[in-house]
């Protein structure tokens, strides 16, 4: 009998622990924020536009096809704050052949177009 009566307030615990916890209301998480990578935290928004555009133009000039200039931007500001970070220039010009598939000459383009261009990455 002890265990019946035992086993029926395990079992009405358990029934009033599920339903308290479905009535709880629920926050739902933040959405995940972003942070823009930019090669220098000086720069201003339209500052930023202006080299990422005169990168665009010169990789252009140099004879890269630029499909999305939007990443390639996006690549640059990676590649400055790798660089800021203490990242070897040679490093960072085998991590970029790397992400285009192996094209080292692509690359070194790229890296020292970059590093011409904006005016803190190292």
């Amino acid at each position: 009998m002890a265990v019946a009566v035992s086993l029926a307030v395990i079992a009405a615990a358990v029934v009033l622990g599920v339903r308290w916890m479905q009535d709880r209301p629920t926050v739902a998480p933040a959405p995940p924020t972003t942070a823009e990578v930019t090669p220098s935290g000086e720069l201003s928004p339209a500052q930023l536009a202006e080299y990422d555009q005169r990168l665009i133009t010169t990789l252009r000039s140099k004879g890269l096809a630029i499909e999305n200039p939007r990443m390639t931007a996006r690549d640059a500001h990676l590649l400055c704050a790798r660089l800021q970070g203490g990242q070897s220039v040679e490093q960072a010009k085998r991590d970029y052949a790397q992400v285009i598939q192996g094209d080292v000459t692509v690359a070194e383009v790229f890296v020292s177009t970059v590093m011409a261009i904006y005016p803190s990455c190292p």
